[in-house]
């Protein structure tokens, strides 16, 4: 479709330039005005919204101010930049060998690191419990897990089991949006069409971003949906 679109642009050209050149240059310029400004225009805009704050980059700069360190948080995603203690390294060496990485390995043990580091689980330690919700409420409980870390793609989030517990036992206490009132909420992996459709509803890279408090009472009524400005 796109080169039978070049080769008919191409004939309408070299039809036009058989009559008159005035009416050529004319053309041109209504042919750069409708096909190359607003690949121009949106081409700076995915350059602007890479240059912003990822979501998660935010989500890590508060919780490191406003969570103490050594806090347990449930993460159904790698936020690699969360620095782990030493417990949670050896945990994890213990329950996946082989699976410790480069970083973390250097991180174990080392006294000279001064960015809060904390107790993190994650979610495949929450999904290996029983499939009944009671193992998976008693493996909170015995573990004191407090926070839970979630990342969804979607403002409206249905189906997913973790963002479902969270949501069902503890407090929405901050949500870090790449856009608002959109239902997908996060610039592709690709540059396919929907991508530069995209860019022009988004503020910054990333996913959504929420953060629930389990030692705080449910919202009531539940916040099922995020990054919305209207109800």
């Amino acid at each position: 479709m796109i080169f039978g679109a070049a080769y008919l642009v191409e004939d309408a050209l070299l039809k036009i330039s058989e009559k008159s050149a005035g009416g050529l240059r004319r053309l041109r310029i209504v042919v750069f005005a409708l096909f190359l400004v607003p690949l121009m225009a949106t081409s700076a805009r995915l350059v602007w919204v890479s240059s912003q704050s990822d979501s998660r980059s935010l989500a890590l700069d508060w919780i490191t101010v406003n969570i103490p360190e050594g806090e347990s948080i449930l993460l159904n995603f790698p936020l690699i930049t969360l620095l782990p203690t030493d417990e949670t390294i050896d945990r994890q060496d213990a329950n996946f060998p082989g699976s410790v990485g480069t970083h973390w390995q250097w991180l174990r043990g080392r006294q000279d690191v001064t960015a809060p580091r904390y107790t993190i689980y994650n979610k495949l330690y929450w999904y290996s419990q029983a499939d009944s919700a009671a193992a998976k409420d008693e493996y909170i409980d015995r573990t004191g897990i407090r926070y839970v870390l979630i990342r969804t793609q979607s403002s409206w989030p249905v189906g997913n089991e973790i963002i479902a517990f969270a949501q069902a036992n503890g407090r929405l206490i901050r949500t870090f949006c790449p856009a608002y009132d959109v239902d997908v909420a996060q610039l592709p992996d690709d540059m396919f069409y929907h991508a530069w459709l995209q860019v022009w509803q988004l503020d910054r890279p990333g996913p959504i971003v929420a953060l629930y408090d389990l030692q705080q009472p449910p919202d009531d009524p539940p916040i099922k949906t995020y990054c919305q400005t209207t109800t």
